[in-house]
């Protein structure tokens, strides 16, 4: 390919041009003119980052039982400025950080509340690597996993200011440990989603039953094997970003189900369309009051919790970090009204990273793509958050 291996693609199309030549198709002066001034690609803004993209939108074709085995024009959802915007920022976050973080890959999906896929970097370097993490891998989504946890307990009939104790927990000989070793008493569950507290996730799991929050989990839109376990409501069964991403995306579309798309339409060289993207009915995921009290909850995360690097300040986020066992994976989640977006970082052969956290390179990398995508947004709010940060203040009937 000569986006990749320039060099080699020149000399194959010499080898071409002196076959022509032999067959007696071109004359020696256009011989000596193609040889003289060899060809090098041009790419449009965007298009060198796309590959990934591409790769997902071939998977999905074949999908919908389409196969590309002639000319057809193929209309997606990809914003290349964005796209460009993640990969360029993907890239120069790991640069920066990490040889001394010891991370070397990166993933990121960004999609619209309508399901609309906008940008997929499934790696740091497509031309090294394309294996896409941000769909194939399947990695420990930590505490990311944690909002699963926390929107099961208000349909059980908790609420964000109920309080559990954050103390040492025990279940059939298991203990949970908080990330730092310590224990701050008595909190409410707004406050254990904001500092990601593990004992009260676990308490919280336990009391409501681990089996429901599959459910909750499998209803916003995660399909990958989930086992109730008890150390479920720590992110311990593996998950692909772009299901995370997802399921987070019903939080900002108004507590409806998303279902991301990538095609917009296929059609055939001669205009025959083959197939047309309509959008379904809305499907409800969560009721009303537990869509806003968790877009509460997830907003604190950003404010006072583990997300306070990712602040967009005045524009309303909800997110979540995650950090997965040994330091291994480490995740940021997060949306506004008009964008949802999922990265995660961490290294192929599973081995550690240097203590890095989803607070950290993951947000870093979310917010520089996140500003890029909200440009000249205005700013919107979020169901029970309004456009200053501050929870509705309106009561519940």
């Amino acid at each position: 390919a000569p986006d990749t291996n320039l060099k080699v693609a020149q000399q194959r199309a010499n080898l071409v041009i002196g076959l022509l030549h032999q067959d007696g198709q071109i004359s020696d002066e256009d011989a000596r003119k193609a040889k003289g001034k060899p060809a090098a690609p041009i790419l449009k803004e965007g298009v060198e980052s796309a590959n990934y993209f591409a790769d997902f939108v071939m998977d999905q074709l074949t999908k919908l039982d389409i196969r590309p085995d002639k000319d057809l024009v193929v209309q997606t959802t990809i914003n290349t400025k964005l796209q460009t915007a993640a990969e360029q920022n993907l890239t120069k976050i790991l640069d920066r950080d990490g040889k001394n973080r010891s991370v070397s890959q990166a993933a990121l999906v960004a999609m619209e509340p309508t399901g609309a896929v906008r940008s997929i970097v499934g790696g740091r370097d497509y031309s090294a690597s394309t294996f896409n993490r941000a769909y194939q891998a399947r990695r420990q989504p930590g505490s990311s996993f944690k909002p699963f946890v926390f929107l099961a307990a208000l349909e059980h009939g908790l609420t964000p200011d109920d309080v559990r104790d954050d103390a040492p927990y025990e279940n059939r000989g298991w203990s949970p440990g908080n990330y730092d070793g310590s224990y701050l008493g008595p909190i409410t569950l707004r406050e254990a989603l904001a500092k990601s507290v593990n004992t009260v996730a676990v308490r919280v799991a336990d009391e409501v039953g681990r089996r429901k929050v599959i459910g909750v989990a499998q209803r916003l839109g995660i399909t990958s094997p989930l086992e109730p376990n008890r150390s479920l409501p720590l992110g311990t069964s593996e998950v692909t970003l772009f299901e995370m991403t997802r399921a987070f995306a019903a939080f900002a579309n108004t507590g409806n189900r998303v279902d991301p798309y990538v095609i917009l339409s296929v059609k055939t060289a001669d205009g025959t369309v083959l197939y047309e993207h309509r959008a379904a009915p809305p499907i409800p995921v969560m009721n009303q009051r537990s869509l806003e009290e968790m877009n509460q909850m997830m907003f604190e995360v950003v404010q006072t919790g583990t997300g306070q690097r990712a602040d967009l300040d005045p524009r309303p986020v909800g997110a979540k970090t995650g950090t997965s066992q040994e330091w291994r994976d480490a995740w940021f989640v997060g949306y506004t009204a008009d964008f949802i977006t999922g990265v995660w970082v961490g290294n192929d052969d599973n081995t550690s990273m240097n203590k890095v956290v989803g607070g950290s390179v993951p947000a870093s990398i979310w917010k520089a793509y996140m500003l890029a995508a909200h440009k000249n947004k205005p700013v919107h709010n979020l169901p029970g958050v309004d456009m200053y940060g501050s929870s509705s203040e309106e009561p519940y009937p």
